[in-house]
C-alpha cells in the first residue's frame, strides 16, 4: 500500500512537467522524483524497523 506514494509523486511530477519540458526530460525528472520519494520512504521504514 505504501508503494503507491512514490508512484503518485511520479505521476504528479510528470503531469506538471510535461507541459514545461520535452517528454524525455519530463520522464527523467519524474523518475528522479520517484527515486527520492522511494528513498525517503525506505529510510523511514528502516528507521522504524530498527
Amino acid at each position: 500500500m505504501w508503494s503507491i506514494i512514490p508512484y503518485f509523486i511520479y505521476l504528479a511530477t510528470l503531469y506538471v512537467m510535461v507541459d514545461r519540458m520535452r517528454l524525455e526530460a519530463s520522464l527523467a525528472v519524474a523518475a528522479v522524483a520517484w527515486l527520492m520519494a522511494a528513498t525517503v520512504l525506505v529510510s523511514i521504514w528502516v528507521r522504524f524497523q530498527a
